[in-house]
């Protein structure tokens, strides 16, 4: 499956575009099923460029700045060893792409997670 998003947002009072609301959004998730016990996701999400406020160490005044778009992708994977048995693991941020969602506010980069689900 895939997701566009155009987002004008703008305050109606100033004028001025909302802060951190990127004007392009755009997803782009595949599964694949290769067999009965191995499933396969890949997910790739691509946020533009956006507006913000970063409030520096007077915090009198605020100053307009852009955050940079960023694209981040994932996979994930699970295997089912049986009925009761799966293992599965996900890569988030493979590219360990660097980004802020908001000024001054990292994100975590390139991640791994790993599991067992038992069923009883």
């Amino acid at each position: 499956n895939a997701t566009y998003t155009y987002t004008d947002a703008e305050n109606k009072a100033t004028g001025q575009r909302e802060i951190r609301r990127p004007k392009n959004r755009a997803t782009v998730n595949v599964d694949y099923d290769y067999s009965d016990k191995l499933g396969l996701n890949l997910g790739v999400l691509y946020v533009g460029k956006r507006a913000d406020k970063f409030y520096g160490a007077s915090m009198y005044a605020a100053e307009d700045v852009t955050l940079g778009s960023y694209t981040v992708v994932n996979v994930a994977g699970t295997y089912a060893v049986n009925e009761k048995f799966e293992v599965f693991a996900r890569v988030e941020n493979l590219l360990d792409e660097e980004y802020e969602e908001a000024v001054g506010y990292g994100t975590p980069g390139l991640s791994v997670y790993s599991g067992v689900k038992i069923v009883l």
